[in-house]
């Protein structure tokens, strides 16, 4: 799920955050958020997949335990997550 939630100036300065909202065995669930000063500009949701040799594999275990470390509860617009 992404959108536009209000329009920036051409020359604005911008600053995106992100949060992990879930950590799997192969896969983590993260938002962006963009932001204008105060203002909240624009949000993006993604669900990605460790591959290694062409299919999905699990995270080594410090990569997870990194993802792990920066896990925060999901915000309002944030969908369901995939099983």
């Amino acid at each position: 799920m992404s959108g536009t939630c209000a329009k920036s100036r051409r020359a604005a300065e911008l600053k995106v955050t992100t949060v992990v909202l879930d950590v799997g065995a192969k896969k983590v669930r993260f938002c962006h958020e963009m932001y204008v000063g105060d203002t909240l500009v624009a949000t993006e949701e993604l669900l990605a997949l460790h591959v290694r040799d062409g299919t999905t594999a699990p995270f080594p275990e410090h990569a997870r335990e990194r993802l792990r470390h920066h896990l925060s509860p999901a915000p309002d617009y944030a969908g369901r997550a995939i099983s």
